[in-house]
């Protein structure tokens, strides 16, 4: 299972920043996001939402209050990478 969780780091580190970067762009992303994002290329019953939330603060992204439709909701702040 823990190489699910390192490929997933890597995916993310690929496109996505804790930091901002030049050029990136902020988006906010729920675990479930992110972990929906994965399921194209890592089977589902090895990795859920606990494995996704360990990989994402382990990398460094950080939780934040968003105002989401007319709702708050807390979600994790990270930076797409402006692709060559």
């Amino acid at each position: 299972m823990n190489d699910y969780k390192e490929i997933l780091k890597t995916l993310l580190l690929q496109y996505y920043s804790p930091q901002e970067e030049e050029h990136s762009e902020q988006v906010y992303k729920s675990t479930l996001q992110v972990l929906k994002m994965a399921l194209g290329v890592l089977p589902t019953e090895p990795i859920d939402q606990h494995d996704v939330y360990e990989a994402l603060t382990e990398l460094g992204f950080t939780i934040e209050l968003v105002q989401e439709r007319e709702e708050e909701t807390y979600l994790w702040k990270m930076y797409r990478k402006t692709l060559p």
